[in-house]
């Protein structure tokens, strides 16, 4: 009876650990940490980046520490440069009228010294087209002039994200 009772504790303590240190198999036509995605669902399109500051010294004894909120970033169709009138209040009117709406974020962050952030919707009528990509600042930073980083405008609007649209932004002297 104690030889039966000892094989019995011996299996427990010998084979209860085994089975619980045990992996499932895997099934050979699984790819594992695959995301499966509903095929009613849609994945959304956007265009992000950073804007910094050239010279962050210089910056800031120019305009103090200009906040991510005034800075605002716009994808259109048409040349910005191309404007035709510029009424008080009103929006700008172009020479070509565009195919789709403009789109325009304001960017995230604390302030440009430590690097703003922003990531704009690209919508369904602007894919396939060219998108001019700017960023709007106020009025009280006139000699602020944010500029490309690594990329030119316009841009091909594609129908997948895209990241590192980077922007730098430097203050502007007349010498």
């Amino acid at each position: 009876m104690k030889l039966r009772l000892f094989s019995l504790v011996l299996a427990l303590t010998t084979l209860a650990p085994l089975a619980a240190n045990a992996q499932r198999t895997i099934d050979p036509g699984h790819v594992p940490n695959q995301p499966t995605i509903p095929p009613n669902l849609k994945l959304s399109r956007s265009i992000s980046g950073t804007i910094t500051a050239k010279d962050v010294t210089k910056l800031t004894k120019t305009y103090g520490q200009v906040k991510c909120d005034q800075l605002q970033v716009k994808l259109q169709e048409s040349n910005p440069s191309d404007v035709v009138v510029q009424v008080p209040g009103q929006p700008q009117k172009s020479k070509f009228p565009d195919s789709y709406a403009p789109v325009i974020v304001t960017a995230t962050g604390n302030h440009l010294g430590l690097g703003c952030r922003f990531s704009l919707p690209v919508p369904d009528a602007a894919v396939g087209k060219k998108g001019y990509l700017v960023v709007i600042s106020p009025d009280s930073l006139q000699m602020l002039r944010i500029s490309p980083q690594g990329w030119q405008t316009p841009i091909n609007v594609t129908g997948q994200s895209q990241p590192g649209r980077n922007f730098v932004g430097e203050v502007f002297e007349i010498k």
